[in-house]
């Protein structure tokens, strides 16, 4: 049995649907704001390339608003992976309250040796779930 080809047309069409998802979706999740300094909120990484961050992970904010510096906030990248070789600049970060699901897992270690700066459309507030009353369930 042959497989079916898409037609340039129909390509165009996919990937303009696939654009505009992706857009909608960082408006919806993007942070307007500078976070405060050692804030922890949520870092998409789409677009990177490997052996760089490539997918969402919490991330801690390390610097100030800086005035002629708008819509760029710097990071440094959690991991709930152990590094294989312990350096100075590795720590290990336990939260309280931990963060919500799917980043829950507890402790995660901070790796400053990979430190960003990042437009604020990457970064969102962790979504904690809300209970039957409409209170956050932590």
């Amino acid at each position: 049995m042959r497989a079916r080809r898409v037609n340039r047309t129909g390509l165009w069409l996919i990937y303009t649907i696939l654009v505009k998802v992706y857009q909608l979706r960082l408006k919806c999740m993007a942070i307007k704001y500078h976070p405060e300094q050692g804030a922890i909120v949520i870092c998409d990484f789409t677009g990177f390339v490997k052996p760089e961050m490539i997918k969402r992970r919490p991330v801690v904010v390390v610097s100030p608003r800086f005035r002629d510096r708008p819509g760029l906030c710097t990071i440094v990248p959690c991991s709930t992976t152990k590094p294989l070789k312990m350096q100075p600049y590795h720590f290990e970060l336990n939260t309280d309250p931990p963060l919500p699901d799917p980043y829950s897992m507890s402790p995660c270690w901070v790796k400053c040796d990979m430190i960003y700066a990042v437009s604020l459309s990457r970064l969102s507030f962790p979504a904690f779930r809300k209970d039957l009353m409409g209170r956050k369930d932590v």
